[in-house]
Parts: structure tokens; C-alpha cells; sequence
């Protein structure tokens, strides 16, 4: 009996034995997933920690140099449209230099080609008024002459008339005589008149005759060498007016053609005149242009100073965004340092615990093979036991 109770609990024993084992292994099995678990979640949050300080501790960096990558960028634009205004400000000032030297150039000439003008137009005038008082002295010369001549040529013509009036005259009262002397003749032929009334009216008639024929006698070679004189002056006077005339006309010709040279050159010097104006508005509009591009002259100059200050404050912030740079390179270098070094200690540490670990699970295996020990002795207890009962049996 006591044999089969020792049998019983020898075997109670085992199976509580096998139980605490099956317990025990599986204790074992879940404290080394829990502790896995453990440890890599904590290794993990702690890498996990590590590496987001060190990530937001890099993107800052990144954002610094990022921020200065593009200030950089932004100074190398300003640098390039400094440039760029520079070069346009240097083209600007060549056309303006080329522009004044065009306007310089043609305002010389047009002011040489205004005083040749202008001493053309003097001369012209010098001309024709000299002319014009030539013209005027001989023409009043020439009229007075003409004049004279003509009071003369009328006084010769009335005395020509008077003496063709005193030959008519003389000529009608010879006829007169004549009629008389024949009336006398015929009426001494017809009728007895008195001798001595005849005679004496004959005689008073034919000394009356003879006087007036002696007289016409005489003043007709006056009359004739007169009017022969007048005739001649007359046609002097004629060819000399004729010849007055000519000139006068040929005067006319010269002062019409100078007139018409006068107004060509005052058409040429009015034409200059308006050239010069349109120069001269020409000139205003590019003194304008000229105005306009000094006023954005002045601008690109005020922006250049602005961008050169903005520059130097672009420069020195470049400097100190290298010099932060260069310290938030430090910095990382130490936070690289930092991360290295915790690494290692994590390492280290994970290490150890993989030691204790295995230290642990040694100390399980060990105790494991003394509880299987202890179930292979028991298990050969029990079967001895069972041979023992068998055999006293």
C-alpha cells in the first residue's frame, strides 16, 4: 500500500513536476517575448526619440541652409540684374552721347547753312537796294532829261503850230491880196474908177503883198531850219527815250530776276528756318528723351545704390549665415557625435542584455536539464515501482 501510495505520489509529483515545467517553460517563453518586446520597444522609442531629435535638428539645419541657398540665389539675381542695369545704364549713356553728337553735328550744319544763307540774303539785299538806287537815280535822271525834252519838244511844237498858224495865216491873207488885186484889176478893167484911187490902193496893196511875201520869204527857211532842228531834236529825244526805255526795261528784267533770287533765297531761308525749328523741336524732344533717360538714369543709380546696400547686407548676412552655418555644422557634427556615442551605448547595452539574456536562458536550459533529470529519474522510479508491484504481485 505504501508502495502504491508512494507510486501515486511519486507520480502526482511528476505530473505537477511536468506542469511547473510546461509552466515554467512557457513563463520562460513569455518573459523572454515580453521582455524581447520590451526591450526592442523601448530600443526602438529611444532610436525612434533619438532619431527624430537628430531629424528635426537636421531639417533645421537643412531649412537654415536652404534659407541661405536662396538668399544666395537671390544675391546672385541681384548681382546679375545689378550688372544687367549696368550694362543697359552704359548702352543708355552711349546713345545718349551718340544722340548729342547727331544733334551737335547737324545743328553746326544747319547754323552754317543758315549764316551762308543769311550772308547770301545780305549780300542779295546790298545788291538790290544799290540797284534799286541806281535804277532810281538814273530812272529820275533820265525822266528829268525825258521831261526837259518833252517841254521842250512842246514848246517847239507850239512854235511849230504858231508858225504853221502865222504861214496859213500869211497864206490866206497872200490870197486874200490876191482876190483883191484881182477884184482891183477887175474892177480897173471894168469900170473907170479913179486912177490915183487905184494906184494908190494898188500900190498900198502890192507894198502890203511884197512885205508879207518878204516876210514869208524869210521866216519860211526859219520855219523850215526849225522845224528841221525840232525834228531832229525830236527824234534824239526819241532814240534816247527808246534807249532809256530798253534799259529801263532790261533794269526791270535784272531787278525782277534779283526779286525772283530774293524770294528764292528768303523761300530757302524760311525753308531754314523751319528745318531749324524742327531741329530745334527735334532737339527738345530728344532733350526729353535725353531728360527721361538721366531721370531713369538717376532711378537705376538710386536702385543700384539700394541694390549695392542691399548687397553688402545680403553679404554680410551671407557671412553670418556661414558663420551659422559653420556652427550649426559643428553643431551637427556634435549631435553625430552625440547619436554616434548613444549608439554605441544602446549597442553596449543591448549587448549586456543579450548577455544576461543568454546568462538567463542558460540558467533556464540548466535548470531545464535538471528537471528533465529529475523526470527521467522519476520516470525510472516509476517504472521500477511498476516492476516492483509487478512482481509482488
Amino acid at each position: 500500500w505504501f508502495s502504491k501510495k508512494s507510486f501515486k505520489f511519486c507520480r502526482f509529483t511528476l505530473k505537477q513536476e511536468e506542469e511547473n515545467r510546461r509552466n515554467a517553460k512557457m513563463l520562460y517563453e513569455k518573459m523572454r517575448q515580453h521582455l524581447r518586446r520590451k526591450d526592442q520597444y523601448s530600443k526602438e522609442v529611444e532610436v525612434k526619440q533619438h532619431l527624430e531629435l537628430t531629424f528635426q535638428a537636421v531639417e533645421v539645419i537643412v531649412k537654415t541652409e536652404r534659407n541661405n541657398l536662396n538668399q544666395c540665389e537671390q544675391t546672385k539675381d541681384l548681382l546679375h540684374k545689378k550688372h544687367m542695369l549696368q550694362e543697359e545704364i552704359a548702352m543708355l549713356r552711349l546713345e545718349i552721347d551718340a544722340l548729342k553728337n547727331q544733334h551737335r553735328e547737324k545743328e553746326e550744319n544747319y547754323f552754317e547753312d543758315i549764316e551762308i544763307l543769311k550772308v547770301k540774303n545780305d549780300d542779295l539785299q546790298k545788291a538790290i537796294k544799290l540797284n534799286e538806287e541806281s535804277l532810281t537815280k538814273t530812272i529820275s535822271h533820265y525822266t528829268g532829261q525825258l521831261n526837259a525834252l518833252t517841254a521842250e519838244n512842246t514848246m517847239l511844237n507850239s512854235k511849230l503850230e504858231n508858225e504853221k498858224e502865222s504861214k496859213q495865216r500869211l497864206e490866206t491873207e497872200v490870197k486874200s491880196y490876191r482876190s483883191r488885186l484881182a477884184t482891183a484889176l477887175h474892177d480897173h478893167d471894168q469900170g473907170q474908177t479913179s486912177k490915183s484911187d487905184l494906184e494908190l490902193a494898188f500900190q498900198r496893196a502890192r507894198d502890203e503883198w511884197l512885205c508879207l511875201w518878204d516876210k514869208m520869204k524869210y521866216d519860211v527857211p526859219n520855219l523850215k531850219d526849225n522845224n528841221e532842228m525840232l525834228s531832229q531834236q525830236l527824234s534824239t529825244v526819241e532814240s534816247v527815250f527808246n534807249k532809256l526805255k530798253i534799259k529801263l526795261h532790261r533794269m526791270r528784267d535784272d531787278l525782277r530776276e534779283k526779286t525772283l533770287m530774293l524770294e528764292r533765297v528768303q523761300r530757302d531761308l524760311s525753308q531754314s528756318e523751319c528745318q531749324k525749328q524742327e531741329i530745334e523741336h527735334m532737339y527738345q524732344n530728344e532733350q526729353g528723351k535725353v531728360n527721361t533717360y538721366l531721370g531713369k538714369q538717376e532711378c537705376l543709380e538710386e536702385r543700384l545704390s539700394q541694390l549695392q546696400s542691399e548687397n553688402m547686407l545680403l553679404r554680410q548676412q551671407l557671412g553670418n549665415a556661414q558663420n551659422r552655418a559653420k556652427s550649426k555644422e559643428k553643431t551637427v557634427i556634435s549631435i553625430q557625435d552625440q547619436f554616434q556615442q548613444i549608439v554605441r551605448k544602446l549597442q553596449a547595452k543591448y549587448e549586456k542584455q543579450g548577455l544576461m539574456l543568454e546568462k538567463r536562458n542558460k540558467e533556464l536550459i540548466k535548470e531545464w536539464n535538471y528537471l528533465k533529470e529529475r523526470m527521467y529519474s522519476y520516470e525510472n522510479e516509476k517504472a521500477e515501482g511498476e516492476v516492483t508491484i509487478q512482481k509482488e504481485k
